[in-house]
């Protein structure tokens, strides 16, 4: 029997100060952020340290494509349909997949 691999994750609304410093504290795995956070500093500083960032909920193709430029590594939406098909600029490899 495989053992189950579980992700923890940090899910916040607002900024937070030093993302990366405080995902290394509590172990956490990657990010995941309210999109117009994404924006701010602390969204650039979350990409740059190459842990995963992922935001939700982004329902709009403009801010998709957005936050792909930027950086992104993976988007949470309602409408899967309307939002293309989503390719990171800097995908993260762990094992045979790729985020």
């Amino acid at each position: 029997m495989q053992a189950l691999q579980i992700e923890m994750t940090i899910l916040f609304m607002e900024v937070m100060i030093r993302p990366d410093e405080y995902a290394n504290i509590v172990g956490a795995d990657a990010l995941h952020a309210f999109f117009p956070t994404a924006f701010r500093a602390m969204g650039k500083e979350a990409i740059a340290s190459g842990r995963q960032f992922r935001v939700f909920t982004v329902n709009d193709e403009m801010y998709a494509n957005m936050l792909q430029e930027i950086g992104i590594h993976k988007i949470f939406t309602f409408f899967w349909k309307n939002v293309p098909i989503f390719q990171p600029k800097n995908p993260i490899n762990r094992g045979k997949e790729a985020y």
